[in-house]
């Protein structure tokens, strides 16, 4: 989180001098795909602890319905925004399969407030 935040801030000095006015749209760009990046860590850790206590057979389910949510938004969104739609897909997809889908199924469900709690930083 700390990354994304920083990351986020330092976007239009990053874009600025490695690329230049030219590339000034990414800057947008980037300080909405970084905070794929905490997103995807939670995600990979579910899935790994879906496969420990044998539901594994859950992720399937989860990154399908994701599957299904990056499709539609991206046919939506590419065509209005462009690039930008494609950051804001990536995100909101990936927020929708560590949050949402999850609920789907009563064994995952706990993952939630698991996940949650961990953002909070609680024990």
């Amino acid at each position: 989180i700390v990354v994304s935040i920083t990351i986020a801030l330092l976007a239009p000095l990053l874009i600025g001098h490695l690329f230049g006015k030219a590339y000034a749209q990414g800057i947008l760009v980037l300080q909405i795909a970084i905070w794929y990046v905490p997103l995807s860590v939670l995600g990979i850790a579910r899935n790994i602890w879906l496969v420990a206590e044998d539901k594994g057979n859950y992720a399937k389910y989860i990154l399908g319905f994701g599957l299904i949510v990056n499709i539609a938004l991206n046919l939506i969104l590419l065509p209005r925004i462009g690039i930008l739609g494609a950051a804001i897909t990536t995100v909101l997809t990936e927020l929708i399969t560590c949050f949402v889908a999850p609920l789907m199924f009563k064994e995952t469900r706990i993952h939630n407030k698991i996940l949650l709690d961990a953002l909070a930083f609680r024990h």
